[in-house]
Order: C-alpha cells, then structure tokens, then sequence
C-alpha cells in the first residue's frame, strides 16, 4: 500500500463504492416508472411540489423523507428537473417524456425489459460465464436462448415483443425524418426478424406505396396474417426469406450487450 498516497486510496474507495452502487440509477428509474411520476407532472400540466407529488401518488408521509431521495437522485440523473430558484418544483425533461405512457415514443416497454430480471440477471454471471462452455451469459443463468425462453413463457415473450417494438418505433420514427430518401421508390420490403411490425408499420405509415412484410418465429407474430396493410409470416430466417426488393435486418445492440455481451 506504500506505492499509494492515503489520499488516492480514499479516492479509489470512494471510486469503488460509486460503481458498485451504480446499479441504484437504474432502479431509481425503474421506480419512477412504476410509480408513473412522469404520467403524474405530464398531467398536471405545471411542474409540482415535493407535497403535491407524495400526495397524488398516495405515498405515506412516513416515507416522503425517502421519496425526496429518490427525487434528487433522479434530478441528478437528468430523468425530471427542478426550479433554478428553489429546487423545490419539479417538472419533465426530454428524457422523461418518453416514458409518458400512450406517448407514441415512448420507450417505457424497452426499458421495463432490460430491468426485468430475466434480462438483467445474466450480469450476475458474468464472471463464471468466461470460464463456462455457455455461448453467452443468458445462456448459462437459464440454461437456454432469448428465443427459447420466450417460447415457453407467454409472460416474457409479450414483455420482449413490447419492448423491443418501443425501441424500434422511436428509432424508426427519427430514421424516416433524417433519412427518409433511403426508403423512396422501394417497392417492397421484408422485415427480417421483425417482431410485432412496429418497423414496417412505421415505413408503412410514411411510404404507403411500399409492400411491407414482417417474417419473424410463429410464437412472435402469434398469428397475425396482416395489420395496417402490413404481412406477417412465420418461419425462420436461417431457412428462408420471403422474396422482396429489399430485405431489412436490424440490430439490436443495447440489447445484444445485455444478452450477449
């Protein structure tokens, strides 16, 4: 310990403790959502106070002292905002508008997906996951494939699907604004891996001119045959793609550094 000054130990301790309670920005922001703070100032219309919060939430006053916490951490974290003035009220930030719920962008499903356990949990493992035969850590915690774990629980497919197609919407949504020219005079599209369609029924909505079609695992479309002139198709990609001018796949990649790090 001699090579280290007392102060750059303190330091390195302090380090050490902001990154292993670090886990505690994300569940702030879980418990916002459970909460529907953001549901909460977005209805009001006018930033609130501290009291008006607790009350509309139905939060006992014995832990309005605990709910302040969480407050400031979130303010920290950027997800609400307060007064330049006194602090004291608080309101939306672009970042908490998209977890406004019927907001056409929000991402509240995603995020509810990547805090679930069955997602987050993997981490957990990452560890003995090197050392394992396992191709990735979800693999080696429930001993089977995304794919194949939502197959078998209805629960956890519709939280993937819902949560994957909120990522996809927004993203969508801000690719046909800024890059929109790519898609023009395409006459039909398939959407490899598409999941409910939110990708194909957002090109869809822009281009109406264009066939989309969506091929994904029977499990996923649930059997769905057409929504908003969009089709769906069950098979496997690794087996065959329907035949179209262009076939789009797209990449997940904050999900893919979860699941696979």
């Amino acid at each position: 310990m001699d090579q280290f000054t007392t102060t750059e130990l303190l330091q390195a301790q302090s380090h050490n403790w902001n990154l292993v309670l670090s886990y505690l920005k994300s569940m702030s922001l879980k418990a916002a959502i459970d909460l529907g703070i953001a549901d909460i100032l977005h209805k009001h219309g006018n930033p609130m106070t501290l009291a008006q919060l607790t009350t509309s939430l139905s939060i006992p006053t014995s832990k309005s002292n605990h709910f302040r916490r969480v407050m400031r951490l979130l303010v920290h974290q950027g997800i609400f905002s307060t007064d330049q003035e006194t602090q004291s009220l608080y309101s939306l930030t672009p970042t908490s508008h998209l977890l406004i719920t019927g907001n056409s962008a929000s991402i509240t499903p995603f995020l509810r997906l990547i805090v679930d356990p069955s997602i987050s949990h993997p981490s957990y493992v990452l560890g003995s996951w090197f050392k394992s035969p396992e191709e990735t850590p979800f693999e080696l915690l429930h001993g089977k494939g995304i794919f194949e774990l939502a197959s078998e629980k209805p629960e956890f497919n519709k939280l993937f699907n819902e949560g994957t197609a909120s990522d996809a919407g927004l993203v969508m949504d801000v690719v046909v604004r800024s890059c929109g020219e790519v898609f023009r005079g395409v006459e039909s599209l398939v959407d490899v891996g598409g999941g409910t369609g939110a990708t194909a029924m957002a090109l869809k909505k822009a281009f109406p001119e264009m066939n989309c079609t969506v091929l994904d695992l029977p499990h996923v479309i649930q059997g769905k045959t057409e929504i908003g002139g969009v089709g769906f198709v069950g098979g496997d990609m690794f087996e065959w793609v329907p035949p179209a001018s262009v076939a789009m796949l797209k990449i997940f990649f904050r999900l893919s550094l979860t699941i696979d790090l």
